[in-house]
C-alpha cells in the first residue's frame, strides 16, 4: 500500500465496453491523495474515447509509473454478462454495472484507502445511482454525473485504465468460432480505435458526434421518403411537398397523403420510442492524427417524432421501421431492471398455473 493511502483520497470510476459485441466489459478506477487533486488536472488526462490508441497507451504507462496514483480494474467476461442477463431472475446491465462500481469502492476500502470523495460516470439515473452509493457507503462524498470522464481528471484517468485494459484483452482474444477465418481487423469508432483507414471506411464508423444542448426541435417536420435526394443544402420544401390527412386508416392508424416528383405517397407519423431522441447532424470539423482522419459531427436539431412514407402500399404495423421501433421497446424490457414485487408476482402466477395443471391432471385419472 502506498504511504498516502491513509490520507484522505479521491477515486474515479468509469467503464469501457458496456454491452460489448466482442470481449469483456471493464470497470476501472484511479485513486490519489486529495492533496494531489489539482496536480492531476495538469497531467493531460481526458475521456479515453477522444484519444488515439497511442496516446491512451502513453498515458496508461504514465499512470502505472506514477507512485502518487493507484489503479485497478474489474474485468467482466461476456459469458458472465450473458449468464446474468438471461437467467430466470435476470440482472440488467445497469445492475451489473452498479455492482461492479460498488465492488471497486469496497475493494479500495478493504485495501486501506481512506476514501473521502468518489466520482463516477453514471449509468442510468445519476441521482438514484448517487443515492444508492451514499446509502451503501456513508461517510464518502459521491459525485455521479454524465460525461464525468470529461469533467473530472480522476475519472478521465479511470477511463484510460479501463479502455487500455479492454483494448489489450481484445488484441489477445481467442475466437471460439471455428471453420472460418474471422480475422483481427476490428475496433471501435473512437479516434484511433479502428486498425486502419481502410477498415474505417469499410465499417462506416468514422465519426465522433458532439451532442449540444438547446437544439432546435424539428418534431413534426422530419420526413423519411422512399427515394434518394441528391441535393445537399437548403431548399423550399414546403412549396412542393405538402402532407395532409387522407381520411383513411390502416391497422387503426391515421394515414396521411402527399406527392413527390409527381408520384403519390401514403405516410404515417410515429412517436420515437420512450427515452429515444432523433438528431440532425452537421459536420463541424475533421480530427487528424498519425493513424486516422475522423469527421466530427455536431447536433444541429432534434426530433421526437417523424413521418415515413410508402410509394405502393399503405403504412402498416408490419413495415420495417415500425418493427425496428418494436425492437427498441423490447430491448428496454430485456435490459431493464425487475422490482422485487414483479418477481414475487410472477412466481405466484407460475405457482398458481402449476397447481391448476396438477388439478387438471388429477381429474383425468381413472
Amino acid at each position: 500500500m502506498p504511504g498516502w493511502a491513509s490520507k484522505p483520497c479521491i477515486m474515479g470510476i468509469d467503464e469501457a465496453g458496456r454491452g460489448p459485441v466482442l470481449g469483456p466489459m471493464v470497470y476501472g478506477c484511479a485513486l490519489c491523495a486529495l492533496s494531489e487533486k489539482s496536480r492531476l488536472a495538469t497531467l493531460q488526462f481526458a475521456d479515453s474515447k477522444t484519444l488515439t490508441e497511442a496516446k491512451r497507451e502513453e498515458l496508461f504507462e504514465s499512470i502505472k509509473a506514477d507512485e502518487t496514483i493507484g489503479w485497478y480494474v474489474d474485468v467482466i467476461d461476456p459469458r458472465e454478462l450473458s449468464a446474468k442477463m438471461l437467467k430466470r431472475n435476470r440482472e440488467s446491465l445497469n445492475v451489473i454495472s452498479y455492482d461492479s462500481a460498488m465492488g471497486l469502492i469496497r475493494r479500495g476500502l478493504d485495501q486501506g484507502y481512506n476514501l473521502s470523495e468518489v466520482y463516477v460516470d453514471t449509468v442510468g439515473d445519476a441521482e438514484k445511482f448517487q443515492a444508492r452509493l451514499s446509502q451503501n457507503f456513508p461517510g464518502i462524498n459521491f459525485t455521479v454525473a454524465k460525461k464525468a470522464d470529461s469533467l473530472f481528471p480522476v475519472v478521465s484517468a479511470a477511463s484510460i485504465v479501463a479502455k487500455v485494459t479492454r483494448d489489450r484483452a481484445l488484441k489477445d482474444w481467442v475466437m471460439s468460432e471455428v471453420g472460418k477465418d474471422i480475422g483481427r481487423s476490428f475496433g471501435s469508432s473512437h479516434p484511433g480505435g479502428l486498425p486502419s483507414m481502410e477498415q474505417q471506411r469499410q465499417s462506416e464508423c468514422n465519426g465522433v458526434i458532439r451532442v449540444t444542448k438547446d437544439c432546435v426541435d424539428l418534431s413534426a417536420a422530419v420526413h423519411m421518403l422512399p427515394c434518394c435526394v441528391g441535393h445537399n443544402g437548403t431548399a423550399p420544401v414546403s412549396t412542393f411537398f405538402t402532407p395532409r390527412a387522407s381520411g383513411e386508416t390502416n391497422d387503426g392508424l391515421q394515414l396521411q397523403e402527399a406527392s413527390f416528383r409527381g408520384r403519390g405517397l401514403q405516410g404515417l407519423s410515429l412517436e420515437l420510442p420512450a427515452e429515444h431522441v432523433g438528431y440532425v447532424l452537421g459536420k463541424s470539423s475533421t480530427i487528424k492524427s498519425q493513424d486516422s482522419v475522423i469527421d466530427e459531427w455536431k447536433t444541429q436539431a432534434e426530433f421526437h417524432n417523424l413521418t415515413y412514407w410508402n410509394h405502393d402500399s399503405k403504412p402498416s404495423s408490419s413495415d420495417p421501421l415500425q418493427r425496428c421501433f418494436d425492437w427498441l421497446h423490447l430491448s428496454n424490457i430485456i435490459h431493464g431492471s425487475i422490482s422485487e414485487e414483479e418477481v414475487t408476482s410472477m412466481m405466484e402466477q407460475q405457482t398458481g398455473e402449476s397447481r391448476g395443471l396438477k388439478r387438471k391432471s388429477s381429474s383425468l385419472l381413472p
